[in-house]
């Protein structure tokens, strides 16, 4: 017997080879499409975190502008950001504290301030808040 006529595959399993080769093209794909979703979801969380360092930027340049302007009563204030804060909310929110030392004596002066920035990013509204005391005495 001719030794070429042993190496050769049998006719019906000719589709094999086909089919592997198929099974690993779509095994390849998924892979690809894992990895596109695992780079999205990446670069969403980049943003993400920008935004919210952007947000904690305007908190502290908020609350440096509060301790250099004079003393305001009890009020809350909404102001839409500009600049590099654009597309952000400051809400701030200050109240007196009715609270006595070990003496007994009204801290009159100590107020609750609390600074909210909202904003729209990825997955909808967003916000970042930042709770302070402040003593107003010998301001105004």
């Amino acid at each position: 017997m001719n030794p070429l006529f042993r190496l050769r595959r049998p006719r019906r399993q000719g589709g094999f080879l086909l089919l592997e080769i198929i099974l690993a093209t779509m095994i390849f794909a998924l892979g690809v499409l894992s990895l596109g979703h695992c780079l999205t979801a990446c670069l969403t969380a980049q943003q993400v975190r920008g935004q919210e360092e952007r947000a904690r930027m305007a908190l502290e340049n908020a609350m440096v502008l509060i301790q250099a302007r004079p003393a305001l009563p009890d009020e809350t204030s909404r102001e839409q950001l500009k600049g590099m804060f654009a597309g952000m909310t400051l809400i701030e929110r200050r109240r007196a504290l009715d609270l006595k030392n070990e003496n007994n004596v009204v801290l009159s002066d100590l107020h609750e301030i609390t600074l909210t920035v909202e904003w729209t990013g990825p997955g909808g509204e967003r916000q970042t808040k930042m709770i302070a005391f402040d003593l107003l005495r010998g301001r105004g």
